[in-house]
């Protein structure tokens, strides 16, 4: 799986192992972080879409960021799809959508006001 990103990419959203996996998924679901793993989420959900298909099966799958930035300063790296990040970002998927779901779970703002001004909802939730 190869995916272009002309932003930053952080040494989490490409170097996930199974000593650092449990962290990235918990850092992907906490609320109000700066420096969300954003592309360790996306390369999940290609990730899960890809390994659902039967032409894949019985092979493996790898992950690889080519960064525009440094695209001729250092060869991309490619990392294996990670077992443990994939079972800890999916029980994280699976608490946010029952708490979605639950109606006595409120409704919760950020505290980071900034990104308010670019967030499609704010007339929603009264920002």
């Amino acid at each position: 799986m190869v995916d272009y990103k002309t932003g930053r990419v952080l040494e989490d959203d490409e170097n996930i192992h199974d000593g650092n996996a449990a962290a990235i998924a918990d850092k992907i679901f906490a609320p109000d972080v700066k420096d969300r793993p954003k592309i360790a989420l996306q390369f999940f959900v290609y990730d899960m879409l890809v390994q659902s298909r039967p032409e894949v099966a019985g092979r493996s799958l790898v992950n690889s960021v080519y960064s525009t930035a440094r695209l001729f300063k250092n060869p991309p790296v490619s990392v294996p799809c990670n077992k443990t990040f994939c079972e800890a970002v999916s029980e994280h998927l699976k608490t946010v959508l029952d708490q979605m779901y639950d109606l006595e779970v409120p409704f919760r703002r950020t505290d980071d006001r900034t990104v308010c001004g670019y967030c499609d909802f704010r007339t929603i939730c009264g920002r």
